[in-house]
């Protein structure tokens, strides 16, 4: 088998069952071939192969729904504005055109927020970018990032917690 760096999507992302964008995101899966990609999701073969039509991501649902997981995407696949940032587990993107996607990842960054490290500089230099070019590929460790973005990040925000558009750019200064 190749590299993961090979691999258009690499990063595996865990998808919560009882939280809002969870659900949108389960509710919208088809039923899929098992593929090779899947080997990273479910390598005991023992899960659900669907497929996410929106974003076209492989995800494997286990029987019990406990640990649904996927791939994430290296970039979004539409040309509409960014919406605003879900905070969830993964964190989501809503673009304008009223669509939820699972925010793009590089194969090593974690996008996280709620302490003063990696993961919310990671999220700041993604949301950044996604708000100049919304099919910014997911992004690495050397990106520069907003202070004042990821200063938003550290903070502990709750789950579910939503920046609108507006927000973020009154925050980064724009």
């Amino acid at each position: 088998m190749g590299r993961r760096e090979d691999l258009a999507h690499a990063h595996v992302i865990e998808i919560p069952r009882n939280t809002i964008c969870g659900q949108e995101f389960l509710f919208r899966l088809k039923p899929a071939k098992r593929v090779a990609q899947y080997v990273l999701l479910d390598p005991d073969r023992t899960g659900k192969t669907m497929i996410d039509p929106l974003a076209d991501i492989p995800v494997a649902v286990p029987a019990d729904y406990e640990r649904v997981t996927a791939l994430a995407l290296d970039r979004l696949p539409t040309t509409s504005p960014l919406l605003e940032v879900i905070l969830e587990g993964p964190v989501w993107i809503q673009t304008e055109d009223g669509r939820l996607y699972p925010a793009s990842h590089d194969t090593s960054a974690g996008l996280i927020w709620g302490y003063s490290g990696a993961g919310p500089i990671m999220l700041a230099i993604l949301v950044a970018a996604l708000l100049d070019d919304i099919n910014h590929k997911g992004v690495t460790p050397s990106g520069d990032a907003p202070s004042e973005l990821i200063a938003l990040f550290e903070k502990k925000w709750s789950p579910g917690t939503v920046f609108p558009r507006e927000y973020i750019e009154n925050v980064r200064g724009l």
